[in-house]
């Protein structure tokens, strides 16, 4: 009895092969057919039957094919592809051709930073800073950008308004803080940048406390102020204090030294006066 060879049985229904976006997926002969002789099966041949076929790659390698998804990224649904399966170690070796479905399933991808957003200049008490953030990112399935952001530092605020971020910094405060970005699509992770902001100092006028200019103190009490308490340079600059008494001062004693205004008033006096000018801000100084 010599042996014969038997063609190859087809694997019913056609296994179809699926694969992710982007991705790859490897496929065995052996899943679309078996030999009854039991020669082991290659592909010998693999054709794409529709325009689609180009966006994937395909490489055979005997009882192997690999198949990915390489351009168009965001494509996805089903193609058919012609395969030619054929026996191995036989003189004559049987072949088989079936076509089978190829179907690329959608991925919901992260979105895409395209870039370093620049560090950020601003100016102590100048205006607020807008960035626009969505020229950075994008996300590859077209979803609006969902965008949060934080700021190192509690003195430089941080609020958000879709792409847009505002940056505003506390009142006479400089210096530099960092904002921390996250952008998604709302559905998978975020991507996440780093902002250096610097806060560039300005030269500020001095400013003043109104509420502490009106001094009060028992009779035959001696009043001991701190002029940095009623006006002081935001920039922290020590400031020079000089005061022009009105002429109705009269006995009242008054010494001004390192910033320390000390005042004597006549004994028994109570009653409220005009004591004089304070050179800073020129506001009026009054007692009562």
């Amino acid at each position: 009895v010599e042996r014969g060879n038997t063609g190859l049985n087809q694997t019913d229904p056609v296994p179809a092969i699926i694969l992710d976006q982007h991705g790859s997926v490897l496929v065995s002969a052996a899943d679309f057919a078996t030999d009854p002789d039991g020669q082991p099966i290659h592909f010998q041949y693999a054709t794409w039957m529709a325009a689609e076929g180009d966006y994937f790659n395909l490489t055979i390698a005997g009882p192997n094919m690999t198949i990915g998804h390489n351009s168009m990224p965001e494509w996805s649904g089903s193609t058919l592809l012609a395969l030619t399966l054929i026996e191995s170690n036989t003189e004559n070796p049987e072949t088989l051709d079936l076509v089978t479905q190829v179907t690329v399933v959608a991925v919901d991808d992260q979105v895409v930073s395209l870039g370093q957003i620049p560090s950020q200049q601003m100016y102590e008490d100048g205006d607020s800073l807008v960035i626009d953030v969505g020229p950075w990112f994008y996300d590859p399935e077209g979803e609006p950008l969902v965008v949060s952001a934080s700021s190192s530092d509690e003195r430089l605020s941080v609020t958000v308004n879709q792409t847009n971020i505002t940056l505003a910094s506390a009142t006479d405060w400089n210096g530099a803080a960092i904002v921390m970005l996250n952008v998604s699509d709302g559905t998978t992770s975020a991507s996440t940048q780093s902002i250096p902001v610097q806060i560039i100092p300005t030269d500020d006028e001095p400013k003043f406390d109104a509420e502490a200019w009106n001094l009060t103190f028992f009779e035959d009490e001696t009043l001991i102020v701190n002029l940095s308490s009623l006006a002081w340079d935001p920039d922290g600059e020590d400031m020079a204090y000089v005061f022009s008494p009105d002429d109705s001062i009269g006995e009242f004693a008054l010494l001004i030294e390192q910033g320390v205004l000390t005042l004597q008033p006549p004994v028994n006096f109570n009653g409220e006066m005009e004591l004089g000018w304070l050179e800073v801000e020129l506001r009026w100084l009054e007692v009562g």
